[in-house]
């Protein structure tokens, strides 16, 4: 229970022996006689818990009661009637905070003897200032800042890592920076979409990227505002955005890319989800990508931003409804080789006029009304 942070270049972090990965865990156990009767309600306890913030980041406390995390309320009434909830004020750079539960079954924290534990740390590896850095073979879990339970500085390589029950994210990476076989599980956020896997550079240099291989993205159940992989910056953008052979599951959105040149995804398989590719201006280009188990409604992506090149290769995708393309904007070419559509939908569809499609090589299987929809607005 303590942060590991790297603050010179080009060191090493790394597992040694074998059995399970070591893990930094960025939550404490709270004593039962640290919690109190908060006065007006008949159920809300509280307790005064010192955490460690960072300016950089946003804060967002967690409580897991006997490892069972316990979803935010917005108000004190509101947990007061909510069994299994908590709720916190203002914590933007603050320490000491006041946490406030409504444990499950309506228990008493200081007698119940269950297992009260909170994020207090920022994170559980931290290399955001250092260049060069390699973190190899660990796992982190609960980060109490949004910069993940790993953070990885410039040009790092995090390989073999495990981050769990992230908050807000699981795994943060700078500028240039690699996550290799790495696993993010479980994400949350109760007022914005929490990200496994974020990429930012405020201002990126020429020629930065970010580079996923083989990295796993998934919740242990349907998460529908969760993103997967995502990258943005504060201005200019990222030279190019990878992802090689990863694969995501139970996700909402499993790669959602802003502020980059262009996002490339190669190989990998998405389960369980509702837009694949979700995107804002940024050409993207798929190949080999296995898609199946979409939800409801669920289409390849948002393509909104003029210009946004869109290419699908050797993908491979069940759709249960649409599949189509959505948010098109005026100048885009959509081009899709090679690849095997399955759905009751219409795969290949556009509502505004100047949309380029290139559609060549491909099999449809007939289970859909109407392959082409084209609409005039």
């Amino acid at each position: 229970r303590e942060e590991l942070v790297l603050s010179a270049n080009n060191c090493r972090a790394e597992a040694y022996g074998t059995g399970d990965k070591p893990m930094f865990d960025c939550s404490d156990v709270v004593p039962a006689g640290d919690w109190t009767k908060t006065g007006g309600r008949t159920n809300v306890y509280e307790a005064t818990i010192a955490v460690g913030y960072d300016a950089l980041a946003s804060e967002w406390p967690g409580l897991w009661v006997d490892g069972v995390r316990m979803p935010v309320v917005d108000s004190l009434a509101l947990c007061d009637s909510t069994p299994g909830s908590i709720y916190h004020g203002s914590v933007t750079d603050t320490s000491p905070i006041t946490l406030y539960v409504h444990p499950p079954a309506s228990s008493n924290p200081t007698s119940d003897g269950k297992v009260y534990a909170a994020s207090v740390r920022r994170s559980g590896v931290w290399s955001y200032a250092a260049t060069g850095c390699s973190i190899r073979g660990l796992q982190a879990r609960r980060n109490y800042a949004s910069y993940g339970s790993f953070c990885v500085g410039r040009s790092g390589l995090l390989d073999d890592c495990l981050a769990l029950e992230g908050n807000t994210h699981n795994i943060f990476l700078r500028g240039n920076a690699e996550a290799r076989d790495c696993i993010a599980r479980d994400c949350y956020n109760h007022t914005t979409a929490p990200t496994m896997y974020i990429g930012f550079e405020a201002y990126p240099t020429a020629g930065d990227t970010i580079t996923y291989t083989r990295c796993t993205a998934e919740n242990t159940a349907y998460y529908a505002d969760c993103i997967g992989f995502y990258c943005h910056t504060a201005g200019d953008n990222f030279a190019s955005v990878s992802h090689v052979g990863c694969v995501v599951d139970n996700v909402g959105s499993p790669f959602s890319i802003a502020n980059a040149t262009i996002c490339y995804v190669t190989g990998g398989t998405v389960t369980n989800f509702f837009n694949v590719l979700g995107s804002t201006g940024t050409p993207i280009v798929a190949n080999g990508l296995n898609v199946s188990a979409a939800k409801s409604g669920a289409t390849w992506g948002n393509f909104s931003g003029a210009a946004a090149a869109i290419t699908l290769d050797g993908c491979v995708a069940v759709f249960n409804s649409t599949g189509s393309f959505t948010a098109l904007t005026s100048g885009q070419v959509f081009t899709m080789r090679n690849c095997t559509i399955t759905g009751a939908g219409q795969p290949v569809r556009t509502h505004v006029g100047g949309v380029t499609f290139v559609i060549e090589n491909n099999v449809f299987v007939p289970t859909m009304y109407t392959i082409f929809g084209f609409y005039s607005t």
